[in-house]
């Protein structure tokens, strides 16, 4: 959307409540900056940003399914160390839907009130 390239990620709970979630790469890398900080879970490698570049734009080169595989790689051994979302306050806030904050794909984000 808008060269905003969204990933539909859908949580599942430990007691099976499930949802979706959209979030962009930037998203993971302030996810993983957090993680870092707070050195609360061994944190895997996040797939690199990679400078924008035609293949890229057209996909030529597979960079979005690339992407994709590495950023579930990512969230699996994320969640495999927590029994409960609840055991990490960083990682259950990035899979949490914060609609009063958030905006959709494709629409503008809300204005913050005071």
């Amino acid at each position: 959307v808008d060269g905003v390239m969204w990933y539909n990620l859908e949580v599942t709970n430990e007691s099976g409540r499930s949802w979706m979630v959209q979030r962009r790469y930037n998203d993971f890398a302030h996810l993983d900056e957090e993680l870092k900080k707070s050195r609360s879970l061994e944190v895997p490698t996040l797939p690199g940003k990679e400078a924008l570049n035609p293949l890229k734009v057209f996909d030529r080169d597979g960079f979005a399914d690339k992407r994709m595989e590495g950023l579930k790689s990512y969230l699996s051994g994320l969640a495999a160390q927590v029994q409960t979302m609840a055991q990490d306050q960083v990682l259950e806030q990035f899979l949490q839907v914060d609609l009063s904050t958030r905006a959709e794909p494709g629409e503008e984000e809300p204005e913050p009130t005071s």
